[in-house]
């Protein structure tokens, strides 16, 4: 299901009006129909980046939480910071000393 309210066109108008569509873009994505059902999104490939960026931060934010949970919460899975340092190294994620 979509959220919002999206300006809709049916896929066949992509051909016949490009220049209006894409114009529209700048404004809004734009939902496209096939036989009156959702087919897809057409959407300004910069506002798609941001979005794909806001979704990678909000992944890694999840990941975060969950971890800062797992050591408020289950103390034995803490690493001590010398054996996580020991394994970037190790990794050559991080430089020795």
């Amino acid at each position: 299901m979509l959220k919002g309210v999206l300006p809709t066109l049916p896929v066949s108008a992509l051909r016949a009006k490009q220049e209006e569509i894409t114009s529209m873009l700048s404004d809004s994505p734009v939902l496209l129909t096939h036989n009156g059902l959702s087919t897809g999104v057409l959407v300004e490939p910069n506002q798609w980046n941001d979005i794909i960026e806001l979704l990678e931060k909000l992944r890694l934010d999840t990941v975060i939480n969950q971890r800062l949970w797992e050591m408020e919460n289950i103390p034995e899975t803490n690493i001590p910071a010398d054996e996580v340092e020991k394994e970037l190294i190790k990794r050559g994620l991080l430089r020795g000393n």
